[in-house]
């Protein structure tokens, strides 16, 4: 039998034969998984650190890992195959019936969480800010399997604990965050409520964070309504469909479902519903984030600021392509 290092070897010329685009990247990856053990069912699998691959390379390979080879070698998403992803820090279930999270998402939610944190330190100070309920609102529009609003919950929730040491006076008024995913593909909202299962299990999300999954389609502006969420929330994000439906695709992206990807030959068939529920939900002031192909991003911006939203700029990736548009809604008006 191979040793871990030979097997990483041997595993990452096999990808290279099959033309995977990071070889070497791509087996380390799987060799990491393989050695933490099988896991559990009640957390996704986490990978062995660096240091205890290392640490393990004399050892004899997992017996898992050749299957986990010749499955990437038929060009498998890796995710898929260990049946984990991991997303802003965090590990969530993945399988084919979710949208496999991206690195360019985790910009997007960094953005939000740097808005929505900053409007809470802002209430904090200026009371008339605050909901009159005590409740902070975050909507995740096309929310997949709960990949966006899942780590921002888990990140306020992180924010709160920080606050209530050092300052718990500021944030008496605030009684509950609610963060609320609205999907259309009942799948990936049955992977959300895993991957929500798993957070509460875990303790990511804290006494003061309300997190909540629903199957609905964001062309249907009464659902806001019966949420109870029109004209309410303090934070919108949104993770559109926004493929063209003739681009060709690699073929890790076809492992995705087609209904969280395809929107339209041009790719733009429902952002302008996304943009028209944004502005059903957002409160006075509130943060917008959108995430869009990358040869969209002026029509993303143009249809955000025609829905009535204020401030839209485009946003860059990793590779300086632009990926997502951030805005605002209207302020409150001034009482006469």
């Amino acid at each position: 039998m191979a040793t871990v290092s030979e097997a990483v070897r041997t595993a990452a010329r096999q990808f290279s034969d099959a033309g995977l685009a990071s070889p070497l990247n791509d087996a380390r990856w799987l060799m990491a998984y393989a050695l933490a053990g099988e896991g559990n069912a009640d957390s996704p699998r986490t990978p062995a650190g660096l240091t205890e691959v290392f640490a393990a390379s004399g050892d004899p390979e997992p017996v898992i890992f050749a299957e986990w080879v010749a499955r990437r070698a038929r060009r498998e998403p890796l995710q898929h195959i260990v049946g984990a992803a991991p997303f802003f820090g965090y590990d969530l279930y993945s399988d084919s019936r979710g949208f496999i999270p991206r690195p360019e998402t985790e910009l997007l939610t960094e953005y939000a969480l740097g808005r929505i944190r900053a409007w809470l330190e802002r209430a904090a100070a200026e009371p008339n800010l605050r909901p009159a309920d005590g409740v902070v609102r975050v909507v995740d529009l096309c929310a997949g399997p709960g990949t966006i609003g899942l780590a921002l919950a888990a990140q306020l929730a992180e924010f709160l604990r920080g606050q209530a040491t050092s300052s718990p006076a500021d944030y008496r008024w605030l009684r509950t965050i609610e963060v609320t995913g609205i999907e259309l593909d009942p799948a990936a909202v049955e992977l959300g409520q895993e991957n929500l299962t798993y957070f509460r299990r875990a303790g990511l999300l804290g006494e003061q964070l309300d997190v909540r999954l629903v199957e609905g389609d964001v062309r249907d502006l009464g659902l806001l309504d019966d949420l109870g969420l029109a004209g309410r929330a303090q934070l919108v994000v949104a993770n559109p469909p926004y493929v063209p439906s003739g681009s060709r695709t690699d073929v890790e992206t076809g492992a995705d479902p087609a209904i969280a990807v395809f929107s339209g030959d041009d790719g733009l068939e429902l952002m302008p519903h996304v943009a028209t529920a944004i502005v059903r939900a957002a409160a006075p002031g509130a943060q917008v984030a959108v995430e869009h192909d990358d040869a969209t991003g002026d029509q993303t911006r143009e249809i955000l600021i025609a829905a009535g939203l204020s401030d839209v700029e485009k946003k860059q990736d990793f590779a300086d392509r632009d990926r997502f548009v951030v805005g605002r809604a209207a302020p409150r008006q001034a009482s006469q």
